[in-house]
This record gives structure tokens, C-alpha cells and sequence, in this order.
């Protein structure tokens, strides 16, 4: 199977990702606690992680298209059927953005995230206070993903209920070629795991690896 050359794509996002960071963050802090009327909030301390997750959606498309203008980035947010945002007219990409500490999980996102099959830009977060300390971001390219263990699980067709409605995103080892990471990297077992070979251990999932994120 021939892979794309996303390597435009990747110079592209390591310039636009860290420009949208800065201006969330500022935001944040000029606006925050005016918005919540609660002295003294943060990101970090702003309810659960999915609430946390839901305002940085509604902060991600407007502070992405400023950036990117101001970069001279051709990205346009368009919301439409299956994707989020298109890049130099182009590439279709849905966003997955995401709180969290779980490596084995490449995005979250709603039940129906399954339906998506098109590329996906994945961005995983950690947070102090307003500012992004940790990231992972990759592009995902979800239809060519081969192994069973590879693409959104479906726990509502698996179990029959979902009680929090959201779905995950997973990559086995043998798809790691369809993975392009822009900050961060993967690894076929979880960081810390010792003496661990193909021979030793049944693979069932990649795992991501944040790197400091400085913006």
C-alpha cells in the first residue's frame, strides 16, 4: 500500500498548533474568570475533563482560523459532513482534541466519531493552570487502518449501552505506519514496560508519547 506524503501537511500544523495555543491561553487568562464569575479558575480547574474538553471546541475552530491567517496558512474551518476543517482546499481533516493521561487512546470523541472515516488531525493535551504543558499531535489516517484492534471502538454495539456516549480511538502496532506525528511520537508498548519483545507479549494497541509543549 502506497502512503501519502504528509510532510507539507506536518510543517504546516508545527507552526499553526502552537500560534492556536497561544492565543487560547491568552484568552483564557483575560477571560475566564469573568466568563465563569469564579475568581481565581483555570482551565485545569474548570470541572471534569469533559466539560474541559467542550470549551476548548468552541475555543479550538476560532483561534485556528486567526492563527493561520496570520501564518498565511490556507486552513478553513467548514463543520461539514464527516470533517472539520480542510487544509490548502484539498486535504479533508476532522479534529480530535482531547484532555487526558490514557496512551493507549490515539482521541476521544462522541458515539458518533465511528462514522468518521477520514483523516483526522488528533491532538492530545496536558495542563497546568492555563497553559498547555504537554502535547501529543499526529495525523491519523483512519481509512487505511488494516488490524481489527485499529479505529473507534463501538461499545454501544458491543455491550448495548454506552453510558457516557463517547468512543475511542485505537492503533494497533502494524498501523503505526499510517500514523504521522507532528509533536510527540508513538511506541508499540506503553512507556516503562521492561524486557517486553513481539515474541513475549501479544500486541493489542500502539501507545502515544507527549513531548513538553512550548508555544
Amino acid at each position: 500500500m502506497k502512503l501519502r506524503d504528509y510532510s507539507k501537511e506536518i510543517e504546516q500544523y508545527r507552526k499553526l498548533i502552537p500560534a492556536t495555543l497561544r492565543l487560547i491561553t491568552d484568552k483564557l487568562n483575560e477571560r475566564l474568570e469573568d466568563m465563569t464569575f469564579t475568581k481565581g479558575i483555570t482551565l485545569e480547574t474548570y470541572g471534569e475533563t469533559t466539560q474541559k474538553t467542550k470549551l476548548l471546541s468552541h475555543m479550538f475552530p476560532g483561534a485556528t482560523a486567526r492563527a493561520a491567517k496570520a501564518l498565511g496558512i490556507d486552513w478553513e474551518y467548514v463543520d461539514a459532513t464527516g470533517y472539520d476543517h480542510v487544509l490548502n482546499e484539498i486535504t479533508k481533516v476532522e479534529d480530535k482534541t482531547s484532555l487526558g493521561d490514557d496512551d493507549s487512546k490515539f482521541a476521544v470523541g462522541n458515539n458518533h466519531s465511528k462514522a468518521k472515516n477520514c483523516l483526522h488531525l488528533v491532538q492530545k493535551f496536558k495542563v497546568s493552570g492555563n497553559e498547555f504543558t504537554d502535547i501529543f499531535a499526529a495525523l491519523v489516517d483512519v481509512p487505511k487502518l488494516q488490524h481489527p484492534n485499529s479505529g473507534w471502538d463501538d461499545k454501544v454495539t458491543e455491550t448495548g449501552n454506552n453510558n457516557n456516549g463517547f468512543s475511542s480511538l485505537f492503533v494497533h502496532p502494524t498501523d503505526l505506519c499510517h500514523v504521522y506525528p507532528i509533536f510527540g511520537n508513538t511506541r508499540k508498548y506503553r512507556l516503562g514496560t521492561k524486557n517486553i519483545t513481539p515474541q513475549t507479549k501479544t500486541l493489542k494497541t500502539a501507545y502515544t508519547v507527549y513531548e513538553s509543549c512550548i508555544y
